[in-house]
């Protein structure tokens, strides 16, 4: 079956491709300004997971140092001997994992979907109360439970990096598309010139 020919007039055709360039640099503008917001988001979540990874293995470090200084302490006490370690280096100790734990537990969203984020602000929050209570023996099943919740969060939020933001996934679905609705439209307006 043939089609019967759509006549356009020639003198037409320059303000319909004026008018489809514009359309389509236009939306291309659009989606480069989408593109570039996105690329920065990623690069702060990057800065994000790099911050959260090195509180973490701040915190982990100094907890596992802590321990080994009150076992020390506690050593020393028993033999009635000087302790290796001053209260000075206690209370420093002590400040820096304070100040690792702040910083970790404001980085975590508490409103995150992520049931790893919400795992993760639990051991913390229940290492904190061991610590607290100095109860220095247990507090090593709780570090190696962090240790696995901390790398879960870290690859989710990798993973969230490598793919791109869901704004950033949908406007180059949507970039596609109507670059191959254009090339479309194009070869149809062509083939009837």
């Amino acid at each position: 079956m043939e089609y019967p020919a759509v006549e356009i007039p020639v003198n037409s055709l320059v303000p319909i491709g004026v008018v489809t360039a514009s359309i389509i640099a236009g939306f291309f503008s659009f989606v480069s300004l989408v593109l570039a917001k996105e690329q920065k988001v990623s690069e702060f979540r990057q800065q994000w997971i790099d911050s959260l990874r090195e509180d973490l293995s701040q915190f982990i470090s100094k907890l596992m140092t802590m321990k080994d200084v009150k076992k020390n302490i506690a050593l020393a006490k028993e033999k009635k001997q000087k302790p290796d370690f001053s209260l000075s280096d206690v209370k420093e100790l002590h400040t820096a994992i304070s100040e690792a734990y702040t910083r970790i537990i404001l980085r975590l969203n508490p409103n995150e979907n992520c049931s790893y984020s919400k795992d993760l602000t639990e051991s913390l929050n229940k290492i904190n109360k061991l610590m607290k209570e100095k109860q220095w023996n247990e507090i090593s099943s709780g570090v190696e439970e962090l240790r696995g919740l901390s790398q879960q969060v870290l690859k989710t939020e990798w993973t969230r990096v490598k793919e791109g933001e869901p704004t950033f996934k949908w406007s180059k679905r949507i970039a596609i598309l109507m670059f191959t609705v254009a090339i479309g439209i194009a070869v149809f307006m062509f083939h009837n010139i």
